[in-house]
């Protein structure tokens, strides 16, 4: 059966939205059509009916069909964004962790330097893990518990007010032992029993 080649691509193009109903990534249709519409070329030479070869090129593009493309699709850079946002926190917190330990350090033993270090870890700290704190919880809002976002919660304002704190107080501002206050409260009080206890429920569980 001979068609025009506008009229076939809009048969693929309806035949993959039919199989994908709702697609998060805008540009797979267009691609899987191209790709689909070079396979029916070829099928053709050996089955002049379309609608065979059609069904002969879906079932060698998207078997599962164009919605599990898809959402392999949406998984992986999902994965690939989630797993940089982690890299990028966990080193943003042991950047921050290792200048704010040697400036206690620093300080204690009365060394030269001590308020350059302490200031460049609560920058990190401010600039670097406190936003990543805040986009880990915004993408992990519809699969997290309750508890475990009043501990995410308390994560993002106790990292926020613990940095501006040690900024004021190393730059001599006042309102620094307030903001230093609230911040160890919120860490100290909230923060850490939830981590300790979710992380004990945690070791408690079988192993899959």
């Amino acid at each position: 059966m001979q068609i025009s080649e506008n009229l076939a691509y809009s048969r693929i193009l309806a035949a993959l939205q039919t199989q994908a109903k709702v697609i998060r990534s805008p540009t797979i249709i267009p691609e899987l059509a191209d790709h689909i519409a070079c396979i029916i070329e070829f099928e053709l030479a050996h089955e002049p009916d379309f609608d065979k070869a059609l069904q002969q090129a879906l079932e060698i593009v998207c078997p599962g069909g164009a919605a599990e493309i898809d959402e392999n699709i949406t998984l992986l850079l999902t994965f690939n964004f989630s797993d940089n946002m982690k890299r990028l926190f966990y080193g943003g917190l042991c950047t921050a962790f290792f200048f704010i330990g040697n400036g206690f350090m620093f300080r204690m033993l009365h060394w030269p330097g001590a308020g350059i270090v302490l200031f460049t870890g609560f920058m990190a700290l401010l600039f670097v893990v406190t936003p990543m704190l805040i986009t880990l919880l915004l993408n992990s809002l519809n699969r997290i518990s309750g508890l475990e976002l009043v501990q995410q919660s308390a994560a993002i304002l106790g990292c926020l007010s613990f940095s501006l704190g040690g900024i004021f107080k190393v730059q001599h501002w006042p309102g620094a032992n307030i903001s230093l206050l609230f911040g160890m409260l919120a860490l100290n009080v909230v923060f850490m029993p939830i981590f300790f206890y979710r992380t004990y429920k945690q070791s408690l569980s079988p192993a899959a």
